[in-house]
């Protein structure tokens, strides 16, 4: 693993303490190893992101600095002589570096030779590359050779190359899909842990969210929300499809990729939401939906009966239950569907009765028959019935009045399949008695001895006449007749009482005279023989009834001499 060092780094100084058993002399600069990276001289390598990195010598021959005793002489490396430079810690502005080790040479002519140790500090230094230098030294007060130096410029590792593969998408209108894309590593060793990329994905050019590979390089990204996409196929392009991105870090490459989104129209649904609670024959109401699709929305009736939709209204067109079914077109982004059906009842309407509230003005017993009338808002006919002293006729609405006192009309109408009854509407009005005259003439021709008579008065009421007499003694009323008791002057007086309908007539007096009657006289002469004696005639006066009247007969004188 290499080492990625992404804050403010150290300035190392790596100090090699070489001591030789060998006159003084300088260890030439040599090829140097970091990790797999070799170069002559400088030497520039990736950092590892977590362990360490290891500083060693090739083998091979080391020979003295020309010009100094030595120089014949050469240390030699038999094998490669690693020295591990740990990263023990770091954070934003220092790393410290624990280097235990050796750096071992051998072959240096000298019996006395020592190992070399070496030692290294650090401080800290701002970017993000770290040089490593170091100068070689003898370990020995007594040896001298000239100090040389190499250097180690640590940097970002080299990038490996990446593939990544997005899957194509799909989904419904206003809901989600699973996005899935695979990170590859061709150039990775085999068994190349790819997990904990941060994989970033669009969809048509939106950022849809993101998601961490697993081992395998595959992110997963579930429930990308569709919202705002329309329905159709979107293919890969500039802010067009799905597409995935990843970014790189310090051992891959950046790579992305892009395929098809396809969205599908959602499915449709559509209900009426105002269904009106207190539906009333005659009314209507225009429906509001609740609905998923874009289309446009409408409603048949399944009862055209009872009601009925035209230009988007339901008219309430009989009482009784209405059934609906809403549908909404298919859209742009929704199927079109037909929604269940809904019912609600339609009641039957109020109505009331007009043109019946003016009082009926007084009437009179015996006034003429007169006509009354009403209308109900519903347009159906109005009918009519008397109570107490009048009657109607159904056919023409005539109200005859029957008797005085009063007389009350009800007009009624009592609904039908659609129309509740209306409240009826009554008037009283009252009737009062009617005023009556008598007709009365004055008898003639009335003899003492007449029958009993009618005095023959009447009344327009065609009540009967009652009758008195103010001269008793010339004539009384028997039976409601005139009774004559004497010739002379006979006064009647005849009334009417009046009644429930009537008032009192007012009273008609006649007098008239009664003729005394003749008497049935009968005289006979004397007949008879001569005897000298005065002789007279004989008779007889009857009066009326037989009355023996004749006391009052007056037959002249006797006679006595012969004829």
């Amino acid at each position: 693993m290499r080492t990625k060092l992404t804050s403010r780094l150290s300035l190392l100084f790596l100090s090699f303490a070489l001591v030789l058993a060998m006159p003084a002399m300088a260890l030439a600069v040599d090829t140097l190893y970091v990790n797999d990276l070799v170069t002559n001289g400088d030497v520039t390598k990736t950092a590892n992101s977590t362990g360490s990195a290891e500083i060693w010598l090739a083998a091979g021959d080391r020979t003295n600095t020309p010009g100094t005793p030595d120089d014949a002489k050469g240390c030699n490396a038999t094998t490669d002589k690693k020295v591990k430079v740990s990263l023990a810690s770091f954070n934003t502005s220092k790393v410290t570096i624990n280097s235990p080790g050796f750096v071992e040479l051998s072959n240096c002519g000298e019996a006395n030779a020592l190992s070399i140790g070496y030692s290294v500090t650090g401080a800290a230094v701002p970017g993000d590359v770290i040089t490593v230098s170091g100068t070689a030294t003898g370990g020995q007060t007594n040896s001298s050779f000239t100090q040389d130096s190499f250097k180690i410029t640590v940097i970002d590792p080299p990038q490996k190359g990446t593939a990544l593969a997005v899957d194509s998408a799909s989904g419904t209108y206003g809901g989600s899909t699973t996005l899935s894309a695979d990170l590859d590593c061709a150039t990775c060793a085999a068994g190349t842990d790819l997990s904990g990329r941060t994989i970033n994905f669009t969809l048509n050019g939106d950022s849809a969210g993101s998601a961490t590979t697993n081992a395998s390089g595959v992110a997963t990204k579930s429930a990308a929300s569709l919202s705002g996409i329309a329905a159709g196929t979107y293919t890969p392009g500039t802010n067009s499809g799905v597409a995935a991105s990843f970014s790189g870090d310090s051992g891959l490459g950046a790579s992305n990729s892009s395929n098809i989104l396809t969205v599908s129209k959602a499915a449709g649904s559509v209900s009426i939401n105002n269904l009106p609670n207190n539906a009333t024959f005659g009314g209507s109401f225009t429906p509001d939906y609740t609905k998923a699709g874009d289309g446009t929305a409408s409603t048949t009736s399944n009862t055209p009966s009872v009601c009925s939709v035209a230009a988007g209204v339901v008219s309430f067109d009989a009482a009784g239950t209405c059934t609906l079914q809403a549908a909404v077109a298919e859209g742009t982004n929704h199927f079109g569907a037909t929604g269940a059906e809904q019912t609600f009842q339609v009641a039957q309407a109020s109505q009331s009765i007009n043109g019946f509230d003016a009082a009926i003005a007084t009437k009179t017993f015996g006034d003429a028959p007169f006509q009354v009338s009403a209308t109900a808002t519903s347009g159906l006919p109005v009918s009519f019935k008397a109570s107490s002293n009048c009657s109607i006729d159904a056919t023409n609405n005539m109200v005859s009045i029957t008797g005085a006192g009063s007389c009350t009309i009800t007009a009624s109408q009592a609904g039908n399949a659609n129309y509740k009854a209306a409240t009826s509407v009554s008037q009283t009005f009252a009737i009062e008695q009617a005023t009556q005259r008598i007709d009365f003439t004055a008898p003639s021709g009335k003899t003492f001895g007449d029958a009993d008579f009618d005095p023959g008065a009447t009344a327009n009421s065609g009540l009967a006449v009652s009758y008195s007499s103010s001269t008793p003694s010339v004539c009384t009323i028997v039976g409601g007749k005139v009774h004559i008791v004497s010739a002379g002057t006979c006064t009647v007086t005849a009334s009417q009482a009046g009644n429930a309908d009537y008032k009192a007539a007012e009273s008609v007096t006649q007098s008239f005279t009664i003729a005394r009657a003749d008497a049935t006289i009968k005289v006979d002469g004397y007949t008879g023989t001569y005897d000298g004696n005065a002789h007279g005639a004989t008779g007889s006066a009857t009066g009326v009834g037989g009355a023996d009247l004749s006391g009052l007969l007056n037959l002249g004188a006797s006679f006595t001499n012969a004829p």
